[in-house]
């Protein structure tokens, strides 16, 4: 009678007879028994591991969203050389150990030995870090006035390695965060920004423009001398960049007020209501201007205005 023992080994099978299977290494005790005369006698086994029970893996985890990662077999525990190796759950092997170029995701490892038996693990690449850029992707300004762009992005500035404006037309700067713009014309901007470690983000912005002009001239006026509406002038935002002309004809088109070359709002270039150093009695006027715009536009004004005393 056969009778095979271990206490560091694992016997799978044949435990009584001459030829049992194990699956681990181990020290195997055998004791045979005479079944006539009751005798025994002992011997043991040392048996060597042959099967693969462990393997290290180092990946090279994707720095940027959208980049590539590597995973790399290290090194075996037990089995019996050479190996072989796969990163898709065995349905293809390979004897080499690097695996470069990869997309995120879960990886099936399997190491196989010469002899076929398999060891199973699993590696996870990481999708990597994106640059995420936060902005108002349509802006409506008037012309002639400013606005400030924010931008927020999804890491501290001091992590950023540059920021770039294109174009950089009407930019206060083109390497900041939050430049200024006056834009005279519709534009539209892209912003780029790389991380120190080398990832991109962009985002793009769009601003048009209101050019409809606004000027504001009186129709009517009081020189009394009252302090109040005693001056008859245009009154325009920033937008405007020169009245090029302002003329105001009585009913008979005799010229009574006449300007150039000057800027709205100013009093000095309005018309007081005399003529030729005398007060004009009340009446309906007639006026014209010719104003220019700062993106260099002409724009020519027309109406009426009443003078009460």
């Amino acid at each position: 009678m056969f009778v095979w023992t271990t206490t560091d080994g694992s016997i799978v099978s044949g435990g009584n007879t001459p030829q049992p299977v194990v699956e681990s290494a181990g020290t195997y005790l055998l004791t045979v028994t005479n079944p006539v005369n009751g005798c025994t006698s002992a011997d043991q086994v040392l048996v060597d591991e042959s099967i693969p029970v462990e393997f290290d893996f180092a990946l090279d985890q994707p720095v940027c969203l959208g980049s590539l990662g590597d995973i790399e077999f290290v090194s075996v525990v037990g089995g019996t050389a050479p190996y072989q190796y796969s990163i898709d759950g065995g349905a293809t092997f390979s004897a080499q150990t690097q695996y470069i170029g990869l997309a995120s995701g879960s990886y099936d490892l399997v190491v196989r030995d010469a002899n076929d038996c398999d060891l199973f693990g699993e590696a996870e690449l990481d999708e990597g870090v994106g640059v995420v850029i936060n902005v108002d992707p349509q802006i409506l300004v008037d012309l002639g006035q400013s606005y400030q762009l924010g931008v927020s992005v999804n890491m501290d500035p001091s992590d950023i390695e540059s920021i770039t404006w294109e174009p950089s037309l009407y930019l206060s700067c083109n390497d900041c965060l939050d430049p200024t713009v006056i834009p005279a014309n519709a534009v539209d901007y892209t912003v780029t920004i790389v991380s120190e470690e080398g990832c991109e983000g962009e985002a793009r912005i769009s601003f048009r423009v209101n050019k409809q002009a606004n000027v504001f001239v009186p129709s009517i006026f009081s020189p009394n001398g009252d302090g109040e509406n005693d001056v008859f002038l245009i009154f325009a935002g920033n937008q405007v960049r020169e009245v090029k002309s302002f003329l105001v004809f009585n009913r008979w088109g005799e010229s009574v007020h006449e300007y150039r070359n000057f800027e709205p709002n100013d009093p000095a270039f309005g018309w007081d209501g005399n003529h030729r150093g005398q007060e004009v009695n009340p009446a309906v006027f007639t006026w014209y201007a010719e104003i220019e715009m700062i993106d260099g536009r002409l724009e020519l004004f027309k109406g009426s205005v009443s003078l009460v005393r």
